[in-house]
Order: structure tokens, then C-alpha cells, then sequence
């Protein structure tokens, strides 16, 4: 399987968690979700790196019905994990 279809096929696993529990917040460390987690964690760097597409964002955006907010947590910019 090629690099775009193992995104597409995990941004469809994460369609699909976040359509069973409310939210795109699947966990790194998850038991349940390992791969879904690791890959998740890996967009939310890349996005906050500034590498992820924009493409990418979008259907992000798309997702979750809202833009990616950024809150200031004790002088460092963290993000609220859509994804």
C-alpha cells in the first residue's frame, strides 16, 4: 500500500472514532487505537511544525466542523487536538 493510501485509509479510521466517541482526540499511548493514536499524533506534530498540507488541514477542518484553535499554556502555544 502506498503512502496516500495508508493516509487515507487512517484519516477514514479517524472519521470513524470520532464518529463513535464525539471527538478526533485518540491518545499515542491508546491499547484500543495504537496505530490510529501514533498516526494522529504524528498529523497534530506535523501541523504545529508547519509541514502537514494544507489540503490536509482542510479536510481536517472539514472533520471536526471547526478551525484549529491554539491556546497559551504557560507561555508555550499548545494545541487543542481536533484530531
Amino acid at each position: 500500500m502506498d503512502f496516500e493510501m495508508r493516509w487515507e485509509t487512517q484519516f477514514i479510521e479517524l472519521q470513524a472514532f470520532q464518529k463513535r466517541l464525539g471527538h478526533c482526540d485518540v491518545s499515542s499511548l491508546s491499547k484500543t487505537n495504537a496505530v490510529l493514536g501514533r498516526w494522529a499524533k504524528t498529523q497534530r506534530d506535523q501541523r504545529l511544525q508547519g509541514i502537514l498540507n494544507e489540503e490536509r488541514i482542510g479536510l481536517f477542518g472539514k472533520s471536526e466542523g471547526r478551525e484549529r484553535r491554539l491556546k497559551m499554556n504557560a507561555g508555550n502555544a499548545k494545541e487543542q487536538a481536533p484530531f
